[in-house]
């Protein structure tokens, strides 16, 4: 992708690929630079925006429950500027979500929020295909996100690289 990534992971792992794929990221962010952060989400930037730090940086990582606490409030408290930052990117961008579970934790709780503000948000998410029988529980479950998933076979990783070079090749990205 040429257009901003953002991830909770803390590893140099994206920064790797990108570079190996000669597609390096322009800046790597974290929230507290909040104005670059809004500006990336704004205009057409290839950056990285890592939600929950670095393992080169410890400065702001959010990692221990304690860090959890400090970042997303416990309970979460929509006027800490994590969550301020966090919704800029829930509502910058058509998000792609790949690799993540999207079970409930604290992102899904704020994006089911941030939905019922922004009824218009369109996101995509590349899920393993639940059972017949919690299909229909589960694609309601990440509507209330604004999420619309794109399932795959179970176990069938390999299909989210045939699913974005499809993408690709029709221009999507």
């Amino acid at each position: 992708f040429q257009d901003t990534v953002i991830t909770t992971n803390f590893d140099c792992a994206l920064e790797l690929a990108y570079k190996q794929s000669k597609c390096e990221f322009e800046k790597v962010l974290f929230p507290c630079f909040e104005e670059q952060v809004v500006k990336t989400m704004t205009g057409n930037r290839h950056n990285l925006i890592k939600l929950h730090g670095d393992t080169s940086e410890n400065s702001f990582l959010v990692f221990t429950k304690e860090q959890y606490s400090k970042a997303y409030g416990d309970p979460i408290d929509n006027n800490k500027p994590f969550l301020q930052i966090l919704k800029k990117c829930i509502t910058g961008k058509t998000l792609l979500f790949i690799g993540c579970s999207l079970n409930t934790d604290r992102i899904t709780l704020i994006m089911e929020n941030v939905l019922k503000n922004n009824a218009n948000i369109t996101h995509f998410a590349f899920l393993e295909e639940p059972s017949k029988k919690q299909y229909a529980n589960r694609t309601i479950e990440l509507s209330k996100m604004g999420i619309l998933p794109i399932y795959f076979p179970r176990k069938q990783f390999e299909c989210i690289n045939m699913l974005l070079e499809d993408i690709e090749k029709k221009n999507f990205i």
